[in-house]
């Protein structure tokens, strides 16, 4: 019995979809914590792979989930919806986590060319979560959202 625990214990690690027992919180997400104090816990993309894949061939992404991407340096990051199949809010943050832009409701792209969206302003990260989950925590632009990355 004990090689059957801990191959769940395994597996559960690899899908990063099981919680701790002691925390109620998802093992290697970030918590990122708003203002109201809801938390979103969120993949990390953080190499150009993971930024380009971002949430592609995805089919759901529970309300409380999503991907942080943390950029190099600040700059105008765009975002597309190329094979993204769920649609998103993205809301681009700069170095101290203040809201500085945010693309409500991004629609998936299958076809190319897909759209391109700008922020208005530099950023150093960007949040990806379901669309509709902006409003619904009724965030607003000035904002900051704490997060701790290395």
């Amino acid at each position: 019995m004990p090689f059957l625990v801990t191959s769940v214990v395994i597996l559960c690690v690899l899908a990063l979809g099981c919680v701790a027992s002691d925390s109620g919180m998802d093992e290697g997400l970030l918590p990122v914590t708003l203002p109201n104090g809801a938390q979103f816990f969120v993949e990390i993309a953080d190499t150009d792979h993971l930024r380009e894949e971002g949430l592609m061939h995805r089919n759901h992404l529970p309300r409380d989930r999503g991907m942080l991407f943390v950029f190099t340096h600040e700059k105008i990051w765009p975002f597309w919806m190329k094979n993204t199949l769920i649609p998103l809010d993205v809301l681009w943050l700069d170095a101290e986590g203040v809201i500085v832009d945010v693309a409500e409701h991004m629609q998936p792209c299958i076809t190319t060319p897909c759209p391109l969206y700008y922020p208005i302003h530099v950023s150093s990260f960007a949040l990806e979560i379901s669309a509709g989950r902006y409003a619904e925590e009724n965030l607003h632009l000035g904002m900051v959202l704490t997060f701790s990355v290395s």
